[in-house]
């Protein structure tokens, strides 16, 4: 009788042992799941992305045809916020909104004079104090209004101007820019994506309504005339504020 009852409280404490292994690796599951979560690194090219304003990554936009949305995204987060109220010309956001370290530079993007501020500068090394990212601003019946934002992938791409278009990239992407109806439009994006093995991947679009007309010729020769095109291009030199 005594060793009967032995063997049933034996068998009890058994399975209380087992349920609380189980429980233990099952939160031991979800920390690690977790902790996943919170490091995932998101990148497209050799940018990475932050997450919106609901905490969702931006991941769909890196391997599908939208990738100019996750571009237009990473220059929202990067070129300065600056707010221009109270400002009835560009001298006067120059002189009263920036601060020490930004920069700034009058550019004409096809025929529209406009005013791009940078979030800070460096030494190009041929003659230009040149930036990577740029918040833009136009005039509109009299008053500045900002038109919208770019921004580069590093400092080997520094923003400038060919033939009138803006001009961005990073190592695996680049893009050119109109302003139309006050706003900056990208109207021609190029990407390029390897895989594993090292093979590459190219893709490349335009807004036609707003091409110089050319015909449209093979993803990878379209993408890199846009590089020598950005290579051609004139290097935006900024005035670098004190």
């Amino acid at each position: 009788m005594k060793n009967s009852v032995i063997q049933k409280l034996f068998a009890s404490s058994l399975i209380i042992i087992l349920v609380l292994i189980v429980v233990a690796c099952g939160n031991s599951s979800n920390d690690k799941q977790d902790d996943y979560e919170d490091d995932v690194d998101v990148t497209f090219g050799d940018i990475e992305f932050p997450e919106n304003d609901e905490g969702t990554i931006i991941a769909d936009a890196l391997e599908e045809e939208d990738s100019e949305a996750a571009i237009i995204n990473y220059a929202k987060e990067n070129a300065p916020a600056i707010d221009i109220e109270g400002c009835d010309t560009f001298t006067q956001i120059v002189d009263e909104k920036l601060t020490a370290g930004m920069g700034y530079a009058n550019i004409n993007i096809e025929g529209v004079d406009a005013l791009i501020v940078c979030s800070s500068t460096y030494d190009n090394l041929d003659g230009n104090m040149a930036a990577i990212d740029g918040t833009i601003f136009i005039y509109k019946d009299g008053v500045p209004l900002e038109a919208g934002k770019v921004c580069s992938g590093g400092t080997a791409y520094p923003l400038a101007i060919k033939d009138g278009k803006l001009m961005s990239a990073s190592n695996h992407w680049i893009a050119k820019y109109m302003i139309v109806d006050d706003r900056v439009l990208m109207i021609e994006h190029g990407a390029v994506e390897y895989d594993s093995a090292g093979n590459s991947s190219y893709n490349y679009d335009r807004i036609d309504n707003y091409s110089d007309g050319s015909e449209i010729g093979e993803p990878e020769d379209m993408v890199n005339k846009m590089f020598d095109d950005m290579g051609e291009g004139e290097v935006i030199g900024f005035d670098v504020i004190k």
